[in-house]
């Protein structure tokens, strides 16, 4: 099986995969503080504006999660 991947994703795509697969491997565990926007956009080189929108695509992301996995 081959992967399709997608190499026109946007980067606040990109950055919202990014952080859930820190979340998943721990870097970012239940109750840490996260770091700020601006703080992960100098880290990222990108913009807070463009970090923005990748917590609301990986909010985006967990609702869908949350709907099609049963309880």
């Amino acid at each position: 099986m081959s992967w399709d991947i997608d190499v026109s994703e946007k980067l606040y795509q990109r950055l919202a995969n990014e952080i859930f697969f820190r979340i998943l491997h721990g870097k970012y565990r239940t109750g840490d503080k996260m770091p700020s926007y601006t703080e992960l956009a100098k880290e990222a080189g990108s913009s807070p504006e463009t970090v923005r929108k990748a917590f609301r695509e990986l909010q985006h992301l967990i609702f869908y999660i949350m709907v099609l996995l049963p309880n």
